[in-house]
């Protein structure tokens, strides 16, 4: 097997002539998928790598790159769903110790039941020895960790980038404890 070995991993350092950790996934490696589209998410990951872990990432194509209507943006979701399959398949070759979705439109869309289907769907591709974080899923387990919704009046405005078709094909519905009150 091609495992990395747990426990930290030296090479010398070129400018000090000293040693320093390796990151070369002795912690985790972590699988992203993103549409072929997006030029920042990978950019992003490269700023919070915390020592140890890597990005491998996997894009999937998408055609119809016009989101500038709700027709558009429909068809952009259309293409995620036809094409993330052999991107998660790809993916999968580097055997990733978790997945992360760099994209949250289609974790969000549908709401609660919309995230639960893509979680579902991706699961059954991954397998359930690897687990899956979405942007829906994030949202969630920031606000509880945070304590945010314990202190305030549970009402939440959210920002998105999407189109209005996006931002109420999901996020105002929630089994959570909050209401949406503005997208």
């Amino acid at each position: 097997e091609n495992e990395m070995p747990k426990e930290k991993l030296r090479d010398r350092d070129q400018y000090t002539g000293g040693y320093r950790d390796n990151y070369l996934s002795y912690r985790a490696r972590i699988g992203v998928l993103v549409p072929s589209t997006n030029t920042a998410v990978e950019y992003d990951l490269q700023k919070v790598i915390p020592r140890g872990v890597t990005w491998h990432v996997a894009r999937f194509m998408i055609n119809n790159t016009d989101l500038s209507s709700d027709k558009s943006f429909v068809n952009f979701l259309d293409d995620l769903r036809e094409t993330i399959g052999s991107a998660i398949e790809s993916l999968l070759t580097c055997r990733p110790d978790h997945v992360l979705m760099g994209m949250s439109a289609e974790t969000f869309w549908g709401g609660v039941d919309g995230n639960d289907g893509f979680v579902d769907r991706v699961q059954q591709k991954v397998g359930s020895e690897i687990k899956l974080t979405t942007g829906a899923n994030s949202v969630a387990a920031a606000l509880d960790a945070l304590h945010v919704l314990a202190h305030t009046n549970k009402k939440l405005a959210i920002i998105t980038p999407y189109q209005p078709i996006g931002d109420y094909g999901g996020v105002t519905r929630s089994r959570h404890s909050w209401d949406t009150i503005s997208v």
